[in-house]
């Protein structure tokens, strides 16, 4: 119908008319495509930002439950320098110090495309956060279901060379109290070490501890966080933007700590 009128009327124009009605197509064929490839840097953009915000709040939140104040103002004080929004910083510091009712619980679930969700809250906000999260499933696509399995346990350090005394006692003291990784970075002065698996909180908990001694500024603030064992595209462009729609409708609910995903990063670089 339609395509074939605008061939018919193409094929009769004059040469030139021809070629400028090519031209303009192209062009905004171009634009269309270059629109598109922003849309999706910016979104890539976004959901990394995001990430880094629910990183800093859960540790902002860890170390308010710690007790431990000069913990909460130097996480605090990391999270600034990384602009993250003073709304969220507030909100992580109205966290309750630890109690019974306050153990760190997780809600399973999974998203549009097959992404899977870990979503870590506390056992006295599980209940509610079920009824909350159901809520955010039905409107935007997911459902509760087994994921903890697609997870491992993650805890990192990266230590300011300049502020430890031995270097070499600190790689040592790392791999004795159970590091996986221990990397010395020299051009960025920097001494990284990880924990991977089963317990590696824990581990990396009890590297921070005993580094604690060889540093001038006191026990580090370890990173510790739930990884999945195999980051995977969701089905297609339509799945993913469902997807991180369901992930950050979450993260902006009140008793969620943290959402961890499967979803794997897609590349800006195309």
């Amino acid at each position: 119908g339609t395509e074939m009128l605008r061939a018919v009327s193409v094929s009769w124009a004059p040469r030139g008319a021809r070629q400028r009605l090519g031209v303009g197509y192209a062009v905004r064929s171009m634009a269309r495509a270059h629109a598109a490839h922003e849309a999706r840097r910016r979104e890539t953009a976004d959901a990394r930002r995001r990430s880094a915000i629910q990183r800093h709040s859960l540790l902002i939140r860890t170390a308010v439950r710690s007790g431990d104040q000069a913990r909460v103002h130097a996480v605090v004080d990391a999270a600034r320098k990384e602009s993250v929004p003073k709304a969220v910083i507030d909100k992580a510091l109205n966290a309750k110090q630890s109690s019974g009712d306050d153990e760190v619980d997780f809600i399973e679930a999974s998203a549009p495309g097959g992404v899977l969700l870990l979503i870590q809250t506390t056992a006295q906000a599980r209940a509610t956060l079920t009824h909350d999260c159901r809520r955010i499933f039905n409107r935007k696509g997911g459902a509760l279901t087994a994921s903890r399995w697609a997870f491992e346990e993650v805890g990192e350090l990266a230590i300011p060379v300049g502020d430890l005394s031995s270097t070499e006692d600190a790689e040592l003291a790392a791999i004795d109290a159970g590091a996986d990784a221990v990397d010395l970075r020299e051009r960025e002065g920097l001494l990284e070490v990880a924990c991977r698996g089963e317990g590696a909180h824990a581990r990396v908990a009890e590297v921070a501890r005993r580094l604690g001694p060889l540093l001038s500024s006191g026990v580090p603030e370890a990173d510790a966080y739930f990884a999945p064992t195999a980051p995977a595209p969701a089905g297609g462009e339509e799945d993913r933007r469902a997807a991180e729609a369901v992930i950050a409708a979450l993260e902006d609910t009140d008793g969620v700590d943290a959402v961890f995903h499967s979803l794997a990063e897609e590349s800006d670089s195309d």
